[in-house]
């Protein structure tokens, strides 16, 4: 007998299937580094404090890579009949500019630890975490083909002309 997987039935207003929590988290998870960025400038107690290896060209670098993961965060909150050419274009190609933060991440962390001598509980443990968590990310965008169907959707264009971006 075949399983119908539940995910698929699991659509919007729209007509097109919901975009899961877990994909919000990903996203979300892909843009890390800038919400600590956003954390230093915001509390002063965390930038008055001697922390010049967080602002070092690495930290910056890494930055540029999740701005492709803040554009898919942007299209799939713009995910509604509206929606112009650039945000179905950034929706439809959203697993590979989710995949390019994932693998930055990937190679910043292979940069942190050539750097270092030796190994620390904390933070090398919470980088080695969120390293993990990348490869799932990667590895679940790869292979999950309800995923690869919510990219795949997009609500129809209103008749007359596209308002939106």
């Amino acid at each position: 007998m075949y399983n119908i997987d539940d995910r698929f039935l699991n659509v919007n207003s729209h007509g097109v299937l919901t975009i899961p929590a877990e994909l919000y988290i990903s996203m979300f998870l892909m843009i890390r580094y800038w919400l600590y960025f956003i954390a230093l400038i915001i509390t002063p107690d965390l930038s008055t404090n001697n922390s010049n290896s967080t602002l070092e060209i690495e930290f910056f670098s890494i930055l540029v890579p999740e701005l492709t993961a803040a554009l898919v965060i942007f299209s799939a909150l713009s995910r509604h009949p509206s929606s112009g050419r650039i945000v179905r274009f950034i929706w439809r190609h959203g697993i590979k500019l989710l995949i390019l933060p994932a693998a930055a991440h990937l190679i910043h962390i292979f940069i942190i630890f050539s750097k270092i001598s030796y190994f620390k509980l904390f933070p090398e443990l919470l980088i080695i975490s969120f390293g993990i968590l990348d490869v799932i990310i990667i590895y679940s965008l790869l292979t999950s083909k309800h995923t690869q169907q919510v990219f795949k959707e997009f609500p129809e264009e209103n008749s007359g002309f596209s308002q939106g971006i």
